[in-house]
């Protein structure tokens, strides 16, 4: 919503605006997640620098065997997802190329669900794991044909007992 309303106020100046969007790849210590990247990006006029803004989300589900029951394994539906927000600063390098910062929060959950009537240890079917985190990002955004855009980024984040997590952002875009 913030963004949506950062959009509306500045679409009311002249400056440059550039908005792309695309694929993300977040890993880490066994985890491996997919989704999509969106950036906007506003360049003041008469200057190189402009206020860039990021949203990331990735996610993933994976059935592993949790455990054996009569000799078969009994297989957990685990779900793992990524979300970020961001905003920083960008600086127009020269006419094609803009280089970006970012720095923003992060959330990261996962669920693992057993099957009809196993429970795990603590008694239930399920179990949540959320985590909030400090992100921080650089990228690029080049303009090749007339408007076309193409941005490449990279944020990390820390997770309290689970580690850090880095996204991989490309994608494409509209200068208008």
């Amino acid at each position: 919503m913030a963004i949506l309303v950062s959009m509306v106020a500045i679409s009311a100046n002249a400056g440059t605006h550039t908005i792309t969007g695309g694929y993300a790849h977040s890993f880490g210590e066994d985890t491996d997640l997919n989704g999509l990247g969106i950036q906007y990006n506003y360049g003041f006029d008469n200057s190189p620098w402009g206020i860039i803004s990021t949203v990331t989300v990735t996610g993933d589900e994976e059935h592993n065997a949790a455990g054996y029951d009569n000799g078969e394994a009994v297989k957990s539906k685990d779900t793992m997802g990524y979300a970020s927000i961001t905003g920083g600063a960008s600086y127009q390098v020269a006419d094609p190329v803009c280089l970006y910062a970012v720095a923003g929060v992060a959330r990261g959950a996962g669920k693992s669900e057993l099957p009809g009537d196993y429970l795990w240890d603590n008694g239930d079917d399920s179990i949540t794991v959320r985590r909030t985190g400090f992100v921080y990002g650089a990228g690029t955004q080049f303009t090749v044909y007339k408007r076309l855009t193409f941005t490449t980024g990279v944020e990390n984040t820390h997770f309290k007992d689970f580690g850090n997590l880095t996204t991989i952002n490309i994608g494409a875009g509209w200068k208008f």
